[in-house]
């Protein structure tokens, strides 16, 4: 605590992370003992060292990875971690890179044109490899809906499973995303009734099902009981002769980490109801601008502050960009001023990873906390 005390006191900098090791370590540990199956870190979501080893501290030892960079980044913090590399397009040299070089032995994919490149690249007789099939969800009622980018339409997802059986020894597995952020069990169970229909019309070639990502944090406007979510998804599983007995994964980010940093932001200038800190959208609150408030309170003196009244005000960034502003408003102490700080927390997903340095601003301090 006393490098927080003094970064607090350091008037050099207007902006720095906490990571609170021992809340992702026991997340992890909970989330991991209610889901019957393998948990995958997305690791989009929070790509920190500290993070990656409070997550293992906390039994998770199989990661979701986009690109060479994070392969090489759970790599070389985690050598023995298995990686699946779950981006449905994927360039020849990352492919080459994975498997070759770090072992990948997981893929994912949504079309012919991405089956061709990965049969290029990859040996077509190597059984250890395990080939998902990427579809797309019916529904979403996710904060973030993720279905306009990616997954195949159930009628191609059967065609192209057939495709992989005939041509590869490769294992098959299905997979689906259903956004971010994702409240509601409805959309989850949609997908995995079209799930257990492709996988009746492919002669049970289906090993393996991914249940993808979007279980939720908790945040002033969007809340959840993730565990209840959880187990309501699960059962839905254990109900389907055909789905089952399959080997089960899914891909948590945002509910593995996201109360496991805080941002804290200088106060830089207060103008009535306005108040201007060191850190904005362009700086680790993306997800702020319009979807999620983040909980927040005062710091003054070292040591939170409630002030004797309270009063609403809006919250601006940095920058000189007029954009660079929270949505939504937020109840503070009614004398906050200049010098004191904003603590944002639960910002420990998809904040250190969109923020930018845009016009020279940027969160590039990070203190973990004591374990």
């Amino acid at each position: 605590m006393d490098t927080l005390f003094a970064q607090l006191a350091d008037d050099t900098n207007d902006t720095f992370y906490t990571v609170d090791p021992r809340w992702i370590t026991q997340n992890a540990q909970q989330f991991s003992g209610g889901f019957p199956g393998t948990v995958l870190y997305a690791m989009k979501a929070n790509p920190l060292v500290h993070v990656l080893e409070a997550l293992s501290q906390g039994g998770i030892n199989h990661f979701d990875v986009a690109s060479l960079a994070e392969v090489q980044t759970v790599h070389n913090t985690l050598p023995n971690a298995v990686q699946y590399l779950m981006n449905p397009v994927k360039s020849r040299h990352c492919l080459h890179e994975a498997y070759y070089r770090h072992g990948v032995r997981s893929f994912v994919l949504d079309s012919e044109e991405e089956l061709s490149k990965l049969r290029d690249v990859l040996p077509e007789r190597d059984s250890t490899i395990s080939m998902f099939v990427r579809y797309a969800p019916s529904e979403s009622t996710a904060v973030y809906d993720l279905r306009g980018k990616f997954g195949a339409n159930p009628a191609l997802a059967t065609q192209l499973v057939h495709q992989v059986a005939a041509s590869t020894d490769w294992s098959l597995g299905l997979s689906f995303h259903v956004g971010s952020q994702a409240i509601e069990d409805g959309p989850w169970l949609a997908a995995l009734d079209d799930a257990d229909a492709i996988v009746r019309d492919t002669a049970q070639h289906v090993r393996h099902l991914d249940i993808g990502g979007g279980f939720p944090g908790n945040y002033l406007n969007s809340m959840s009981n993730t565990p209840d979510l959880v187990g309501r998804v699960c059962e839905h599983i254990q109900t389907s002769p055909t789905l089952k007995d399959l080997n089960l994964i899914c891909e948590a980010g945002r509910g593995l980490v996201y109360g496991g940093m805080s941002l804290f932001a200088r106060v830089l200038s207060r103008r009535e109801h306005s108040v201007f800190c060191g850190a904005g959208i362009f700086g680790g609150l993306l997800s702020a601008q319009q979807w999620l408030q983040f909980p927040a309170r005062v710091w003054r003196d070292a040591a939170p502050y409630a002030g004797s009244a309270e009063a609403t005000f809006n919250i601006f960034g940095p920058t000189c960009d007029s954009m660079d502003r929270l949505a939504f408003p937020y109840t503070l102490a009614s004398d906050i001023r200049e010098g004191d700080w904003l603590e944002f927390q639960s910002t420990g997903a998809y904040s250190v990873s969109l923020r930018t340095p845009f016009n020279g601003f940027y969160a590039d301090r990070i203190i973990s906390l004591p374990s």
